[in-house]
C-alpha cells in the first residue's frame, strides 16, 4: 500500500507541535502532489490541555499514522473530511485494548502491543491510501482529571469528558512496585523507574475493582488505569525518624492485628477484617508495628515521626521493593502499655500504624537501615495530586498532497 509514497521519495518534516494551518479566507487551487511524512518530537501534555498536530485544508491521501504515548488514557481524535473517528475527544489505547482492536484493520484504529517501556501505540493504517478532498485535522487530548486516590484508598472512580472508565483502580494503593536491578538505588531513580518501566512491570494492583462501572452500564470501560507513566509519577518523601536510627518494621496479615507487643497495647485499633479490598462504604485495613530496635518492645523509646499522620499515604521501601499499603487510618503509639492517639509529639514507644486498604499478602518483617532510603518509610504524593501529564512520545504521519488551497 505505501509503494505510491515511496515512489515519490517523500520529504521528511520534523514538527514541534506547531499545527500546519492553511488560511482559507483567500482560496487558490493548485495542483501540488508530493509525499510527505512528519514526525514529531517528545512532548508532555498536560491535563486538560490538547496538542493540534495537524489541521490542513488540501485534498490528498492519508497512508498511515503512528502516535506513541505513555499513557492508555490519552486521546487521539482524527477528522478526515466529515469523519470524525469518535467525538469529541477521539479514542484512547483504553478502549481499544479492552474491545480487542489489536489487529490491522481498514479504516480504523488498533493498538500495537506494548513496548519493553510500557508505551501504547496507535495507529490507522488503511489498505489502501484513505482519499480525502478537503480537511484533514488530528488532536491529541489530555482528559486524565486529577487525583489524590493514586496510591491512597479508593474503589469508585468516573472519568470525566467522554474518555473511559478503567475496570479496575488499580493505580490505588495495597499492591507493591518492584525492580530487580534497582536494589540499590536512590529514591528519586525508584520514581523515575516507576514513570517509565524499562525493566519491570508498570505499578498495579491486582484483586480489586471499579464500582462505578457496574453502577452505570453506559460508561466506556478500558483497560489498565489512567495514572500509568508520567501521569501518576510518585513523589517520595522519606520521614526523617529513619535519618538517624534503625528502626524495625513488623506487619500483620490483612484484617488481623499486628502480632507484636505493639498489636497487644490496651486500646490498639483493630483493623477491619472485611476482606481486601473491601467494598466502597469500608475498606480493607492491614497494620505495622514500628520498633526501635530488632527486640520489638513497644515501650523502647522511638523518634518522632516528622510527617507520617492520619490521612497520610504510605511508602515502605525495602531494597528493590515498595509497598503502598494506602492511607494510614490509625496512628497510635506505646504509653504504659497503651496506645494512644499520636499527632506529632504524643508519647514516646512504638508505633501502630493501621492503613487501608492496606497490603493485601504480608511481607516479611525488616528493618529500616539510618541514613538510608533503599530502607525506608514516609510519605507519598503523586503528579497525579495537581496535573496527570502523560507523554507523547512520537506522531508519525505520512500523506500524499496531491491539491493546495492557498491562502
Amino acid at each position: 500500500m505505501d509503494d505510491d509514497f515511496d515512489d515519490m521519495k517523500p520529504s521528511v518534516v520534523s514538527a514541534t507541535w506547531i499545527p500546519e494551518i492553511a488560511d482559507s479566507r483567500k482560496r487558490l487551487v493548485r495542483e501540488d502532489k508530493r509525499a510527505i511524512t512528519v514526525r514529531s518530537p517528545p512532548g508532555q501534555v498536560s491535563s486538560g490541555e490538547s496538542v493540534e498536530v495537524l489541521n490542513i485544508r488540501e485534498a490528498g491521501d492519508l497512508v498511515s499514522l503512528k502516535v506513541v504515548v505513555d499513557n492508555p488514557y490519552a486521546s487521539v481524535f482524527l477528522e478526515i473530511d466529515d469523519w470524525k473517528n469518535r467525538e469529541p475527544r477521539g479514542e484512547t489505547p483504553a478502549e481499544l485494548l479492552m474491545a480487542g482492536r489489536t489487529n490491522r484493520a481498514d479504516k480504523e484504529f488498533f493498538v500495537i502491543d506494548k513496548g519493553p517501556d510500557g508505551g501504547y501505540t496507535m495507529v490507522y493504517n488503511p489498505k489502501m491510501p484513505e482519499k480525502y478532498n478537503n480537511k484533514l485535522r488530528i488532536v491529541i487530548h489530555n482528559g486524565i482529571k486529577p487525583s489524590r486516590d493514586v496510591f491512597g484508598n479508593t474503589l469508585r472512580y468516573s472519568s470525566r469528558g467522554g474518555l473511559p472508565t478503567p475496570a479496575t483502580n488499580g493505580f490505588a494503593g495495597g499492591g507493591t512496585f518492584q525492580h530487580t536491578g534497582l536494589g540499590g538505588a536512590s529514591l528519586a531513580t525508584m520514581a523515575n523507574a516507576m514513570a517509565n518501566p524499562i525493566g519491570s512491570s508498570p505499578y498495579t494492583v491486582g484483586n480489586v475493582y471499579n464500582q462505578d462501572i457496574y453502577d452505570n452500564p453506559n460508561l466506556i470501560v478500558g483497560t489498565d488505569h489512567p495514572y500509568q507513566g508520567i501521569a501518576g509519577k510518585p513523589i517520595f518523601t522519606e520521614d526523617t525518624a529513619t535519618k538517624s536510627t534503625t528502626l524495625r518494621i513488623v506487619f500483620s496479615q490483612p484484617g488481623q492485628k499486628e502480632a507484636g507487643q505493639a498489636g497487644g497495647m490496651a486500646n490498639a485499633a483493630t483493623p477491619n477484617s472485611v476482606q481486601f479490598p473491601g467494598n466502597p462504604t469500608t475498606g480493607s485495613e492491614s497494620q505495622i508495628g514500628i520498633y526501635l530496635n530488632t527486640n520489638e518492645i513497644a515501650d523502647a523509646a522511638t523518634p518522632d515521626l516528622a510527617n507520617i499522620r492520619v490521612g497520610s499515604r504510605l511508602f515502605i521501601r525495602n531494597g528493590d521493593t515498595i509497598h503502598f499499603p494506602g492511607v494510614v487510618t490509625h496512628l497510635q503509639r506505646e504509653q504504659g502499655g497503651e496506645a494512644v492517639s499520636f499527632t506529632g509529639s504524643e508519647a514516646s514507644g512504638a508505633y501502630l500504624v493501621t492503613l487501608s486498604p492496606g497490603l493485601q499478602n504480608m511481607p516479611a518483617k525488616f528493618d529500616l537501615v539510618a541514613d538510608d532510603d533503599t530502607k525506608s518509610i514516609g510519605i507519598i504524593t503523586s503528579q497525579a495530586d495537581t496535573d496527570p501529564k502523560f507523554l507523547l512520545k512520537s506522531v508519525e504521519l505520512k500523506r500524499i498532497k496531491r491539491i493546495s488551497y492557498d491562502g
